[in-house]
């Protein structure tokens, strides 16, 4: 249990995930372009012929937000009803083909709460009379198929968003910290206001900006190793009621709009719209936009539970292939450059390879728990597993676990409970973003020390200028190269999640172990006094740094850009 809890520890370092709640819509229609409205029936009989949950994200791409419409299945059958069906056979003990109170009775709490029923009597009520039928088998016996259908209407509609991390140099996205006009870019005004934007996050008060003062709320501990950007800051926002396409409208009024309106042909519509009279769209109209237009790309995730045979495709509407490309497409995964933001398309199933992961993960700390190798567990061995099965999602006490009510839990009693308990993950999707490319904090640390100096502020219009391909005067994630990738998957238990996500962290692991990285006195250059005065170790002297008059300083600072830079400070010595 050791080295479970030891790796635990770690990936709670080393990663951070952000939950985001978004919502499914579903359709019954076969048409190539479907958005089905908020708020519709979800009562309402799908076809037999519906492969595909449906959920919407809105892009927000460099020239205007684009609407994507997710299609996600799992071994042919809509997502949230293999997740039903896999639970139902979990529950089927007796593989009859039907559910009996004693093997509903199985439904773990976590379970009942999340279907939103207090004990198997209200599950086998409110299935039968959502089903309006009778099942056809015995008064008290429930078809797994009838519970599954009923389970997949009940189960929660939500994403869980994750972001990779990457090394803490490129971690800290200063677009966002300068981006004073929330535009989405940095304009050279921004970039020249920098100091005076920045000021606040300058906590040692030595006029320059560390990583760990632009992100201040790491762990000290890990000023090393890799690091998560926020999710907020990511150009992906989830719509599924009027709250959340609400926020999303306030995302798209901070990115395109001007004094809370938004252009139409920011829109960039598939089909005809009622355009409003001064041709601008406010907060309520976006939102009505965002819940009934018909969505820009449509892309098919084809999950499976082996691993490496999940597909993606996407179909762009013939409106968006102007500013939507598929650039590349292999069998699991597609890349599109949508404006000219590459985004990678990745479909990961094999839900098989992580219940193996969990099995082991738990079969290991069952051996440790088990101190007399009885090969069960009593009550006081299983007190150190409960914590084990929290870690692999599962929460319940000894007498949820022990499914015969025998005093002694087996390893295959915490596999079953386990498998259950695991359904609370598996019924939403995951989305883990991976963000790469250079970052504005890369460019203007120009020395490499890991802070961004006076001096590099000054110099930071010229240090970006050959990434303004538009010429504009602003600077875009995108014109600096920044790549996204999303993979798409069911939800895992949190060990397994984060297992990945500490893998991925010690991949991206900084070789420097400093938060940023002083030369030292002894490594500056320059007369004595110069070095002696540069007390930030910046390679400059600041006037409030000099220990002279201020006309002493305005005559040694020969350029009047209130920095003494080593040549300033060597021709003066050189005079004396």
């Amino acid at each position: 249990m050791g080295f479970g809890m030891n790796l635990y520890r770690l990936t709670q370092l080393l990663s951070a995930s952000v939950l985001l709640a978004t919502g499914l819509h579903l359709s019954t229609s076969e048409t190539t372009f479907i958005s089905a409205a908020v708020g519709a029936d979800l009562n309402d009989a799908l076809a037999s012929s519906e492969t595909f949950d449906r959920a919407r994200l809105v892009i927000l791409a460099p020239n205007g937000p684009v609407l994507a419409e997710l299609q996600i299945s799992v071994s042919g059958l809509p997502y949230r009803q293999w997740v039903g069906r896999f639970l139902a056979q979990q529950l089927d003990l007796d593989n009859s083909g039907s559910l009996d109170h004693s093997e509903l009775d199985l439904l773990t709490p976590q379970l009942l709460q999340m279907l939103n029923a207090a004990n198997a009597d209200q599950v086998m009520s409110l299935a039968r009379a959502d089903n309006e039928t009778s099942v056809g088998t015995a008064e008290q016996a429930l078809l797994t198929e009838q519970f599954s259908t009923w389970m997949r209407e009940r189960l929660p509609k939500s994403f869980f968003i994750s972001v990779l991390p990457q090394n803490s140099d490129d971690a800290v996205r200063l677009t966002s910290l300068l981006d004073s006009d929330q535009d989405g870019t940095v304009s050279n005004r921004e970039l020249v206001a920098a100091e005076e934007t920045l000021r606040f996050r300058d906590l040692d008060d030595d006029q320059t900006f560390s990583i760990s003062e632009l992100m201040p709320y790491r762990d000290p501990r890990t000023q090393g190793v890799s690091l998560t950007p926020e999710a907020a800051n990511l150009p992906f926002v989830e719509v599924t009621d009027q709250s959340s396409a609400n926020r999303a409208a306030q995302k798209i009024l901070s990115r395109y709009g001007h004094q809370s309106l938004v252009e139409t042909a920011v829109l960039r519509a598939n089909e005809e719209l009622t355009v409003p009279v001064n041709n601008q769209w406010n907060q309520e109209q976006l939102i009505d936009w965002l819940l009934s237009h018909q969505p820009h790309l449509q892309i098919e995730f084809r999950l499976s539970d082996k691993a490496n045979r999940s597909r993606v495709a996407v179909s762009i509407s013939s409106q968006a292939t102007s500013f939507c490309q598929q650039a590349d497409q292999q069998p699991g995964s597609c890349r599109l450059t949508v404006d000219d933001m590459p985004v990678s398309l990745i479909a990961r199933g094999g839900g098989s390879n992580n219940r193996a992961y969990l099995r082991g993960f738990l079969g290991q700390n069952f051996l440790m728990n088990d101190g007399d190798r009885n090969q069960y567990l009593d009550e006081s061995e299983f007190a150190a597993m409960s914590g084990v099965l929290a870690q692999a999602g599962a929460n319940g006490d000894f007498h949820a676990v022990d499914r015969d009510q025998n005093g002694m839990i087996t390893r295959e009693e915490v596999f079953s409970f386990a498998n259950r308990e695991s359904i609370s993950s598996a019924s939403r999707i995951e989305v883990t973003v991976k963000q790469d490319g250079k970052s504005i904090f890369g460019l203007l640390d120009t020395n490499g020390d890991r802070r961004i100096s006076k001096r590099e502020l000054l110099q930071a219009p010229n240090a970006l200028s050959e990434m303004d391909r538009t010429g504009d005067g602003r600077y875009a994630d995108e014109e600096l190269g920044v790549e996204y990738s999303l993979t798409i998957g069911l939800g895992r238990a949190e060990v397994r999640r984060n297992s990945v996500l500490a893998m991925n962290s010690m991949q991206t692991m900084s070789s420097r172990s400093l938060d940023a990285i002083l030369p030292g006195v002894s490594g500056l250059t320059g007369p004595e006094w110069f070095r002696r005065m540069d007390r930030n170790q910046d390679g400059d002297v600041s006037r409030r740094e000099f220990l002279g008059t201020v006309s002493m300083f305005a005559e040694i600072d020969q350029n009047a850009d209130e920095l003494i830079d080593e040549s300033e400070a060597s021709a003066l010595s050189a005079n004396e």
